[in-house]
């Protein structure tokens, strides 16, 4: 594999990095586009390219975490870099944790229909980026897909059932008032994991983390919430039982079909 022949990556000064940061990363697109022939070369050449921005020679001494749907990097600036995982990776990483690789092809399936309804919504509608931690994309589509995002800070299974419990429930609070942007935008969280899809930007605010679990229309969003899909949700089975009765009886009166009704799509432009 070709790495970048002919030229050196250029990193931006610090008052200049966060407006270079989008172009800096097509320039590599770009430049991939012309040397790599086939997917292993195009995920070998991302690899390349974030290595440029990592301390170190291993790609992986910046790398943060890593699921069935992406490849999550550390960027300055407080932002993260998520790269797809082919194929043949997310397969591998499902079977490692004990999924069966026949559904993986379902969930990539809904991973691009997710971050391609994002990626026209924040195009369209700029004012809805902060739901969604204001992603930059790299322009690409499919498995070669990658996009930028703010860093959050998660808080899940022990860690949030230690908090205060007017805490926890102020957190639920935000993530159903999440929700209810998103229906204006034409749009939901699928899984109602909210402990696992959504995490905290750097102000406070509940933010969409994950696009890979995603309604994008209304038929769906509606049986999501006639299935009632918070009381199934990990995020609600983890919590104590007086939070537990709490949350769901949140998710049952503010996430209703007279709701939906209301807000569905009207924001969007």
């Amino acid at each position: 594999m070709t790495e970048f022949e002919g030229g050196t990556m250029i990193h931006p000064s610090d008052s200049e990095e966060s407006a270079s940061a989008t172009r800096t990363h097509q320039d590599a697109w770009d430049r991939l586009d012309s040397i790599a022939d086939t997917e292993e070369q195009w995920i070998d050449g991302q690899a390349s390219y974030l290595r440029s921005l990592m301390v170190g020679e291993d790609d992986r001494l910046g790398r943060i975490g890593s699921g069935v749907q992406y490849v999550v990097y550390a960027l300055p600036g407080d932002r993260v870099f998520k790269v797809s995982q082919t194929r043949m990776s997310a397969r591998n990483e499902y079977k490692r944790q004990g999924g069966d690789e026949i559904e993986v092809g379902e969930i990539l399936r809904l991973r691009e229909e997710g971050a391609d309804y994002v990626r026209k919504l924040v195009s369209e509608n700029p004012e809805s980026s902060g739901l969604f931690g204001n992603p930059v994309f790299n322009g690409e589509s499919g498995t070669a897909g990658a996009f930028e995002q703010d860093m959050l800070t998660f808080i899940e299974g022990d860690s949030f059932n230690a908090l205060p419990v007017s805490e926890q429930t102020d957190y639920i609070h935000k993530y159903i008032e999440v929700i209810k942007s998103m229906w204006s935008y034409g749009c939901s969280d699928r899984s109602m994991n909210f402990q696992v899809n959504t995490g905290l930007d750097s102000e406070g605010n509940v933010v969409l983390a994950d696009f890979g679990e995603m309604d994008v229309t209304k038929a769906n969003t509606l049986k999501t919430i006639q299935d009632g899909r918070w009381n199934n949700a990990w995020g609600i089975r983890v919590l104590s039982e007086e939070v537990q009765s709490i949350a769901i009886g949140m998710f049952e009166s503010e996430l209703t079909e007279a709701k939906l009704d209301e807000l569905w799509a009207k924001n969007l432009k």
